[in-house]
């Protein structure tokens, strides 16, 4: 934390096709460095996949967009401020609306395909296990 070095500013709009709002690193399954991010006026969140050590190249991002149960593709839904994390080998993602809805969460096996989790079913059936 002493001697720092500088890298020029690569996660932007010249390179991800849009800017970026609030989001967060996470080291991948497979331990690539990646970045989860809000994708300027696209009301979606975005992933994008270091392509080298340094960090000063990145992949072409992909947006996140869950799939209902019924497996269409839930883009009416806006959703922002993501993070990642993984638990027992699935990522999970928890993702803000606004201040007056409920956040998203969603799950991968892939970071591609994303499955919407309804939230407050799954709160009252871990209630009632109680």
């Amino acid at each position: 934390m002493v001697h720092w070095e500088w890298h020029p500013t690569v996660l932007g709009p010249e390179t991800m096709g849009h800017g970026m709002f609030s989001g967060t690193g996470f080291i991948t399954k497979d331990g690539r460095p990646a970045m989860v991010y809000c994708g300027y006026k696209s009301k979606r969140n975005w992933i994008s996949y270091a392509l080298d050590d340094n960090l000063d190249q990145w992949s072409k991002p992909h947006q996140m967009t869950a799939r209902d149960k019924g497996g269409r593709l839930m883009t009416n839904m806006p959703y922002f401020d993501p993070d990642i994390w993984i638990n027992d080998g699935i990522y999970y993602g928890v993702n803000g609306r606004s201040s007056k809805e409920s956040a998203v969460m969603m799950k991968s096996d892939d970071l591609k395909d994303w499955d919407y989790i309804k939230l407050k079913a799954r709160l009252l059936a871990d209630k009632q296990k109680l």
